[in-house]
């Protein structure tokens, strides 16, 4: 009696505690492209389409490889969207022409087919309900789409 007594309370904390994962983030970049490589985490359709608000943001250094990695620990269970751009001129903002068509590499999770308008918070979410879970993203550029 007194084990499992001793027991209840050493997990008594356990079913309250939120549960989060990690995601795991692999980029293919253009080896011909030099520029850092943006990356954002999306939470939500409202933040998504606004490009700003995200729950984690981070640039990585260009490093003349084509493969890029990153981590994102402890986010809550849910639905993410990422995006990603590769900075050539060093500005911090992706790029466009008049139109409004981007001039830069750029790419999202799910790697959604998209030339003519953005994809939305659905067409690029991925859903986190598990410790981790990986995804890979490929950079294109407009006319590669």
């Amino acid at each position: 009696m007194h084990y499992l007594f001793a027991f209840l309370i050493a997990t008594a904390g356990l079913w309250d505690a939120p549960q989060t994962g990690n995601l795991v983030i692999s980029i293919e970049a253009d080896v011909k492209k030099r520029g850092n490589i943006h990356v954002a985490v999306f939470q939500n359709e409202k933040a998504f389409s606004k490009k700003s608000g995200g729950v984690f943001e981070k640039v990585l250094s260009y490093s003349g490889g084509a493969k890029y990695g990153l981590e994102v620990p402890a986010l809550a269970y849910g639905r993410y969207s990422v995006a990603v751009f590769q900075d050539l001129n060093g500005n911090g903002r992706l790029d466009a022409n008049t139109l409004g068509v981007p001039t830069e590499p750029y790419g999202f999770s799910n790697n959604p087919k998209v030339k003519w308008s953005a994809p939305t918070f659905d067409e690029t979410a991925v859903s986190l309900k598990s410790p981790s879970i990986s995804l890979s993203i490929t950079m294109k550029t407009w006319k590669q789409q």
